[in-house]
C-alpha cells in the first residue's frame, strides 16, 4: 500500500529516477536516462512504494487515503505501460477506479502528462508515438468496475445470458426495489 500521507511538495523541480523500464526517447531528460530508468521532472518525488507500483510487469491494486498520490502513481504507471512497447495501443490498457469522478480525473491527468512528455520529446520518433497516444486517449478504457462490467456484458450478452438492452440499476432505484421486496415478503409471510 501507498503511504497514508501525501508526499511533501518540492519547491524546485528535481530529476526523479523511476525504475519503470521506459524505452529510450520517452524521458523528459533523455541525456540523463540510464537503461531501465528515466528521469521525469515532477513537482514532488514519488515514494518507494509509489515507484514500486510503476512496475507494469505485475498486476497491482493501489489503496491509500485521499491525497496520498494514488492517481498520480496510476497515471505514471499507465504511461510507463504504453511507453514500454510501440505495439501497445491505448484501448488495450484497462484502468479501473472506484468512482466516475476519479476515472475522469485520471483520463485528464494522463492527457496532461502525455502533452508534457510530448513537449519535451527528444526525438521525432518519441514525439510521433506520444502524439498517437494523445490522439487515441479518447478510446482509453478508464472506468469504474460497474461501467467496465456493463460494457463487457453488452459486448457478450448471449454468453452472459443477459438482455443486451439492460440498464444498470442506480442506487436510488435499488433502495426502492429493496423496500418493495421487503414489504412484499412480509405481506406474503403474514398471509400464510
Amino acid at each position: 500500500p501507498l503511504p497514508r500521507h501525501p508526499p511533501s511538495p518540492r519547491k524546485d523541480l528535481q530529476p526523479l529516477s523511476v525504475s519503470a523500464k521506459l524505452p529510450a526517447g520517452f524521458a523528459a531528460d533523455a541525456a540523463a536516462q540510464t537503461p531501465g530508468q528515466t528521469h521525469l521532472k515532477r513537482k514532488f518525488a514519488l515514494t518507494p512504494a509509489q515507484l514500486k507500483a510503476l512496475d507494469y510487469q505485475r498486476n497491482i491494486a493501489v489503496t491509500a487515503s485521499a491525497g496520498s498520490g494514488k492517481t498520480a502513481t496510476l497515471v505514471e504507471r499507465y504511461i510507463a505501460l504504453l511507453s514500454s512497447d510501440p505495439d501497445i495501443r491505448v484501448p488495450q490498457v484497462l484502468a479501473i477506479t472506484f468512482t466516475q469522478k476519479t476515472a475522469s480525473e485520471m483520463r485528464q491527468r494522463i492527457g496532461t502528462r502525455l502533452r508534457e512528455l510530448l513537449a519535451a520529446a527528444p526525438t521525432k520518433e518519441a514525439a510521433q508515438r506520444l502524439q498517437t497516444l494523445c490522439d487515441n486517449l479518447i478510446g482509453a478504457r478508464i472506468s469504474t468496475i460497474h461501467a467496465f462490467c456493463a460494457t463487457l456484458l453488452r459486448q457478450y450478452p448471449v454468453e452472459a445470458q443477459v438482455d443486451p438492452h439492460f440498464a444498470v440499476l442506480e442506487e436510488v432505484d435499488a433502495g426502492i426495489l429493496r423496500t418493495e421486496a421487503v414489504h412484499d415478503t412480509l405481506e406474503r409471510t403474514a398471509l400464510q
